[in-house]
């Protein structure tokens, strides 16, 4: 009898912790989506895109549309590399537990002999500005200062994202 009611117990508190125990092994996350708009007759495969700041990044699929998910809500950078294309970028606010689409990025085809850098203050939050220099082969000058002004590829001024654009 006595093992009976044990062995009763026993499977009761096992049946009533199980569902605590599951529980705390789900992490909430915030899912954000969205899509990458290449020129027509481009498909997008290969673009990768990245979290200024995070190590969280993920590859586009053929339609252009990617997903990333966070552990926590926040503003987050995402920046959309590809070998064929501009780099470009979007802004997105995450909420944990939900899932929101983040604006598409829009990136042009590379222009044969120019080149476009990108550097945020997100991925150097110390930084005052920044400057790119040439290594093989030498530029004259051999160090080009980059941009939050509008200009030289940058979208907008004293947004954190510093670019320039070379010919």
């Amino acid at each position: 009898m006595k093992k009976s009611i044990l062995f009763l117990i026993l499977i009761a508190t096992m049946f009533s912790t199980t569902g605590c125990i599951q529980e705390a092994l789900v992490i909430p996350v915030a899912t954000v989506t969205g899509k990458v708009v290449v020129p027509p007759g481009k498909i997008p495969t290969g673009i990768k895109i990245t979290v200024a700041g995070e190590s969280t990044s993920s590859y586009v699929n053929e339609k252009g549309e990617y997903s990333l998910e966070f552990r926590k809500t926040g503003r987050y950078l995402l920046v959309a590399r590809g070998r064929d294309f501009d780099v470009n970028y979007a802004w997105v606010d995450a909420l944990v537990e939900e899932t929101v689409s983040a604006p598409n990025i829009e990136v042009d085809e590379k222009i044969v002999g120019e080149a476009l850098w990108i550097a945020s203050i997100v991925d150097f939050p110390t930084a005052t500005d920044f400057s790119i220099s040439s290594i093989d082969p030498m530029w004259e000058p051999d160090t080009m200062q980059m941009f939050d002004d509008g200009t030289h590829g940058d979208k907008l001024a004293d947004d954190g994202i510093y670019t320039l654009r070379l010919t």
